[in-house]
Order: C-alpha cells, then structure tokens, then sequence
C-alpha cells in the first residue's frame, strides 16, 4: 500500500507557519486518512497571538492542482467554506455555473468539486488568544511514471 504522506509533505514543504500583521498566526499540517491511502487532510489552524480580539479574519488554501483534487464535503461543518476556480472569484460551496445547452437554453449545473483551485473559510472574528482549525480532505492524483533511459557510449 503507497504513502502519500510523504508526497503531501513534500508538496508543502513539510508543516508550516505564517504569522500575519494582525497577529494571526496559521499553522498547517498535513495527515494521511486511515485507510484511505489516497486521500490527505489539511488541518490549519489559526492562533490569535494578541492580546484584543482580532476581526475579519479569513483564511485560504491554495490547492496545488497538478497533485491534488479537493474531495467535496470533507471541510468541517459550521463554518462558511466558499470556493474558487480562479482564486478572484469566491461563492460559497458547492459552486454552481451557467451552462449553455445545445438547443441554445442556459442552465446552472454545479461545478465538479475537482475543479476547484481555491478554499477559503471566513472565520469572522478570533477572540484574544483564541483559535479555530479548519480541515479539507484532498484526493492524491497519480504520478506520473518516468522513465529514464541512458545511452552507452
């Protein structure tokens, strides 16, 4: 059975952090799912370091779609997930398109969830010393096979 963990840590770079100038602090990590090798879960969570709460915060998670395809319905309940597929246009998820059909009519169908590119949660406001975690569960696409051939001289 494969480990994509790996995979998914070195697509990151391994865990991460980032601070703000606000004082918001974003830890990310990711985890494999129990006997799903093909799936990873992102988990960031978002530390208010100040000492005064801290407002509109909103956090986004860039999908890297060449290894990744996001598996709908897997962020946490309760909180607004919006998505994009350009990362300037955000709606909230599931997001729907204007299809034009062959006889010329026009109908909204959803957007495939693998077509996103963007996640972003609005958190709202982090009380001081607060903090919430977000998670989204990602499918691991295949690598690709390369082949490496050498020539004797």
């Amino acid at each position: 059975m494969k480990s994509y963990l790996p995979l998914a840590l070195a697509l990151l770079g391994a865990a991460a952090s980032a601070e703000s100038p606000h004082g918001v602090v974003a830890d990310l990590a990711v985890a494999k799912v129990p006997l799903r090798p093909d799936v990873i879960e992102y988990r960031i969570t978002y530390r208010n370091t100040t000492f005064r709460s801290v407002h509109g915060v909103v956090g986004t998670l860039t999908i890297p779609v060449d290894r990744l395809r996001y598996a709908a319905d897997s962020t946490m309940p309760g909180l607004l997930l919006e998505a994009s597929v350009d990362g300037e246009t955000f709606a909230p998820a599931p997001l729907l398109r204007l299809v034009v059909r062959d006889d010329g009519s026009m109908k909204m169908e959803p957007v495939p969830a693998d077509e996103y590119r963007f996640l972003r949660w609005q958190l709202g406001a982090l009380p001081a010393q607060g903090s919430v975690t977000v998670k989204a569960r990602m499918h691991v696409n295949e690598l690709p096979v390369v082949l490496v051939t050498s020539r004797a001289r």
